[in-house]
């Protein structure tokens, strides 16, 4: 599943999602297009193909770009079974590769549902580097909110991205990060790298900053949800709920509820 000369670029849009174009032989695959016109104008400005899209779970700002998108270019869709998409596509499966032909290019479907029931990421080897586009699974400091899955299919979700080799590229679906690091600080308050990290993000005084991709190593150094075994990590979500949990599905759970809560 080795795939080389992939170029990825993000096109940002609404107010923090990243939509992701995939780029080869001036050819491109596009992951969820929340909106067609900022994808449409790239697009035309780098003169390329839409060849594909890649769907990763039904919420609006993930799909709703889809129809103009297929309107113009007529791409092969590809995405978990929903009942929201208002068009024929391919319906994909767990551990599924996906062989796109124009640009001989292998993507594994990994079911990764928790944000919701259906969601799936997409896994792309790129020469010595994985790829890992997530959509609203994993974001860097932090992980997704739970809609139509489960705590515990998103904490299973996340122990499948921590298994992959600690060179993945991480692609999130959205602008997240420095909330989650102010977040994070207070959770992992004695965590050295994660306070160097947010201050060097925090420095980047750019409202239009990109902090993504991030790497898995980075956010296994860094992310909360990443590290439910460290003491301090424990320790803190005892002193937030103000009751003794140890085990680490108990010690994920508060975590996500403690984030929900942050304002």
């Amino acid at each position: 599943m080795n795939n080389q000369n992939i170029n990825i670029i993000p096109i940002k849009a609404m107010k923090d999602n990243y939509i992701w174009a995939i780029i080869k032989n001036n050819m491109a695959i596009i992951i969820d297009p929340g909106i067609a016109e900022p994808v449409i104008k790239f697009l035309k400005a780098k003169k390329l193909k839409l060849i594909a899209i890649l769907i990763t779970h039904q919420h609006y700002d993930h799909i709703n770009g889809i129809y103009e998108l297929q309107y113009q270019y007529n791409p092969i869709i590809y995405g978990p079974r929903i009942n929201n998409i208002l068009v024929k596509y391919n319906f994909v499966k767990n551990n599924e590769i996906i062989y796109i032909e124009q640009i001989n290019i292998h993507v594994k479907v990994i079911h990764t549902p928790g944000h919701t029931i259906e969601h799936v990421s997409y896994l792309i080897s790129n020469n010595n580097d994985y790829l890992l586009f997530c959509g609203d699974t994993l974001f860097s400091a932090g992980c997704g909110k739970v809609f139509t899955g489960t705590m515990e299919q998103l904490f299973n979700s996340l122990k499948i991205f921590s298994l992959m080799p600690l060179n993945t590229k991480i692609f999130c679906a959205h602008e997240y990060t420095l909330k989650n690091l102010k977040w994070a600080i207070e959770v992992d308050k004695h965590n050295q790298l994660l306070i160097q990290y947010y201050n060097y993000i925090l420095n980047f005084n750019d409202p239009n900053m990109t902090t993504i991709p991030s790497s898995l190593k980075l956010e296994m150094l860094i992310n909360p949800f990443f590290r439910i075994n460290n003491i301090s990590i424990i320790n803190s979500v005892k002193k937030y709920i103000n009751k003794s949990i140890n085990s680490p599905m108990s010690i994920f759970i508060e975590l996500r509820k403690w984030k929900d809560n942050y304002k």
